[in-house]
């Protein structure tokens, strides 16, 4: 789906694809205000122009359901998604990026996601991975990972920051926490496991 003229897509219904999922304006917003969800095997959002937000806020995220997401919030855009189960996720934010898996998934780090501003990932049940070493970069970069063992990080394979400041969360028992700075930062967090 493509809009070519000034304006938001508006999701009003599920938008459900067997394959991949793409959704675009040229030059407006991706909003979700009925919660409905944009389901595909890769669903990418592209939210064009001066300010092309996907989502309004950490009340109004665009759903989504997927193996792989990708998103791009051009200018001065925000981008607040809620993923169903986790997901490989990479994206852009002229403002703020802040991601949310809200069932039982990882999020893997499959590509660079940069914000101009915070950039804020989290699971409620699953680990954050970042096998490829792919950077997560914001002015401040905060990492949860919830559930019963919410790992950040491997001991072999961290996950990569760059941020001025930085917060985490490993959650559960057993939560570990292997992150790699890019030239240090001012830090806090928890552990369940090792930090």
């Amino acid at each position: 789906l493509l809009s070519t003229g000034v304006g938001d897509w508006t999701i009003g219904g599920a938008v459900t694809a067997g394959g991949t999922a793409t959704i675009a304006t040229t030059d407006g917003d991706i909003l979700d205000p009925g919660a409905f969800v944009v389901t595909g095997t890769t669903v990418t959002l592209t939210a064009g122009g001066a300010d092309g937000d996907i989502g309004l806020s950490t009340l109004a995220r665009v759903f989504t359901a997927s193996a792989t997401l990708a998103f791009s919030a051009a200018g001065t855009g925000d981008a607040f998604i809620s993923e169903a189960a986790g997901a490989t996720v990479s994206g852009t934010a002229g403002g703020v990026i802040d991601l949310l898996s809200t069932g039982v998934g990882d999020w893997t780090i499959g590509g660079a996601v940069t914000a101009v501003g915070t950039a804020t990932i989290a699971t409620t049940d699953g680990d954050i991975l970042d096998p490829g070493a792919f950077v997560v970069t914001g002015t401040t970069v905060t990492l949860t990972a919830g559930g019963l063992d919410g790992d950040i990080g491997t001991a072999l394979a961290r996950v990569f920051t760059a941020s001025t400041t930085l917060a985490f969360s490993g959650t559960g028992v057993a939560g570990d926490v292997f992150i790699s700075e890019a030239a240090g930062a001012t830090v806090s967090g928890t552990a369940g496991g090792v930090i």
